[in-house]
């Protein structure tokens, strides 16, 4: 503010549910509603002996507020310290992010001639079509126009659709690949993984997926947090996904470790 540089700080706050906690990084951000300016470098300290990066949850906020370039220095209680930016941390932000609804339609019209379509006859375009046949489901327009659906492919050419549950309390709404998660793992149990996993909207956008599911496939990185399964036990382990390169509208395929990079390792 007129040339001069501040700061605010934040702490994390579990709660008794722990899908309920809030994140050092989102309590600090959330100040900034009240505080004009713009964000010129985001640092994340902890008493760790290794040096914990942000989480999804985390970084998926954090595009409200910060630019891809904008950097990020994570140091830890050893000393350590790295450095990063925000888009290296989290590649292929929602489209509408930090848009009104009506905004978000606007720009959805505009990207459906811009983007490229899938092969009507291909595995992709099966799995697309499908899903948007769920659409329409997604039909509490009055909550949130966007409509969105989901689709997952598995190994054994069976597909699995669901769509978006919209709530009125924003962050309860239920996004369609959190929605799958348990046909995912109740199939997996039976030896059936996942191959290709699409979000797509009434537009025919396809994105990559929100911030739970980003964490819940970094899981499959047997270093994640010290706990998770080894790779080749997790059902996202050989999943890709198909999305929209908005740099380019074309069509490609992502790895869990891409779209959540440096995952966070707290233990």
């Amino acid at each position: 503010r007129a040339g001069k540089l501040s700061y605010v700080s934040g702490a994390n706050v579990e709660a008794g549910f722990i899908g309920g906690a809030i994140c050092a990084e989102r309590s600090g951000l959330v100040q900034l509603r009240e505080r004009p300016g713009r964000v010129e470098q985001v640092v994340i300290v902890s008493d760790s002996e290794r040096v914990i990066t942000p989480g999804t949850l985390c970084r998926e906020f954090m595009t409200c507020y910060i630019s891809p370039d904008t950097p990020l220095v994570m140091a830890s209680g050893s000393g350590e310290c790295q450095r990063s930016s925000h888009g290296s941390l989290f590649p292929h932000r929602f489209a509408y992010t930090a848009l009104t609804g009506a905004q978000s339609l606007v720009l959805g019209r505009l990207l459906e001639s811009e983007v490229d379509s899938a092969d009507r006859d291909s595995d992709l375009g099966r799995l697309v079509e499908r899903a948007m046949q769920d659409l329409h489901r997604d039909a509490r327009d009055a909550v949130d126009g966007l409509r969105l659906a989901g689709g997952v492919l598995f190994d054994d050419g069976t597909l699995e659709t669901a769509f978006q549950s919209k709530a009125i309390e924003y962050g309860s709404t239920i996004d369609p690949i959190t929605k799958l998660t348990r046909v995912m793992e109740e199939k997996w149990g039976l030896g059936v993984s996942p191959s290709l996993v699409v979000m797509v909207d009434q537009f025919g956008v396809l994105h990559a997926p929100f911030a739970q599911i980003r964490a819940y496939m970094a899981e499959a990185a047997d270093s994640y947090c010290g706990i998770a399964p080894t790779s080749e036990r997790h059902p996202f382990a050989k999943a890709k996904v198909a999305l929209h390169d908005l740099q380019n509208g074309q069509i490609v395929l992502e790895s869990p470790e891409v779209l959540a990079p440096s995952s966070p390792s707290i233990f």
